[in-house]
């Protein structure tokens, strides 16, 4: 169930009027698996740079709380890695709950660190600038925020109201430009 934070947990963002939780730079991160699998191969490309493992990277490790995988149904239909920085906002499952995109997730070192082993993957930080460096800056995944539009619509009291769960249609809607 998603909740809201009072305006004492919050301070403003520089970029944008949408607030951040104190506790990390934002509360919901939306990552998609054709972005991973991306990642993944050229981690693969590159494995003479890395310690000579080639390990699968994992969602979990990018610590999103939305991962959104297309369907390919057809051979024909390639992936589209990195579409969600293109998105504006996405609706999510049966309630149709909108969340609006705000930035780019900057990533640190801690994306090489194994969670459950405290392990180094260097093979991460080696890949990802070749395809994801913007303004010296190293990005992966977009940060959201349930909108303000739809906010007011979650029943607080009502068990299932507002809560999204693995396999729920997502409906991105692509910024204008």
């Amino acid at each position: 169930t998603l909740e809201s934070f009072s305006p004492a947990d919050r301070i403003p963002r520089q970029d944008c009027q949408k607030y951040v939780l104190i506790s990390n730079e934002m509360s919901l991160l939306i990552v998609s698996r054709s972005s991973i699998n991306c990642l993944n191969e050229t981690i693969k490309a590159n494995i003479k740079h890395t310690s000579g493992v080639s390990k699968a990277i994992g969602a979990d490790l990018f610590k999103s709380n939305i991962v959104v995988a297309e369907r390919v149904c057809q051979s024909a239909h390639a992936e589209h890695p990195y579409a969600e920085d293109h998105w504006s906002s996405i609706r999510i499952g049966k309630d149709q709950l909108l969340f609006d995109t705000i930035d780019p997730c900057q990533r640190c070192q801690m994306l090489c660190v194994d969670q459950v082993t405290g392990a180094q993957r260097n093979e991460i930080l080696a890949a990802l600038p070749k395809i994801r460096k913007v303004n010296g800056r190293i990005q992966f995944g977009r940060y959201a925020t349930m909108s303000t539009e739809d906010g007011e619509n979650v029943e607080r009291n009502v068990p299932g109201s507002g809560t999204i769960m693995v396999g729920d249609v997502v409906l991105p809607s692509n910024q204008k430009n």
